[in-house]
């Protein structure tokens, strides 16, 4: 299966397809912070860039998430462990 990435914003998406994606609301860590109700609604207006949906090959959302931009600093100070053994592939599969 080949899927893509898309701006959440770049198209209208069918309204049963994204019930069917959130359905089950956000996960638990999200919404035990207090603070998420003053700023949640706003997340997709101020993080536009951000915001991705992963889409099938019909063109059918299968995962929605926001990116988070961080600033590491000059290459040599990423920190070699974690971001690079995240990016490689595994054995055995994923």
């Amino acid at each position: 299966m080949r899927l893509t990435t898309e701006k959440t914003g770049a198209r209208p998406w069918d309204e049963a397809h994204l019930k069917e994606l959130f359905g089950e609301g956000f996960p638990e860590f999200v919404t035990a912070d207090r603070l998420v109700k003053n700023y949640i609604g706003r997340v997709r207006e101020f993080f536009a860039d951000l915001d991705l949906m992963l889409v099938d090959e019909d063109g059918v959302p299968v995962a929605s998430g926001w990116g988070v931009p961080v600033r590491l600093g000059r290459p040599s100070r990423v920190p070699a462990v974690g971001l690079h053994r995240g990016a490689r592939p595994r054995r055995g599969g994923p």
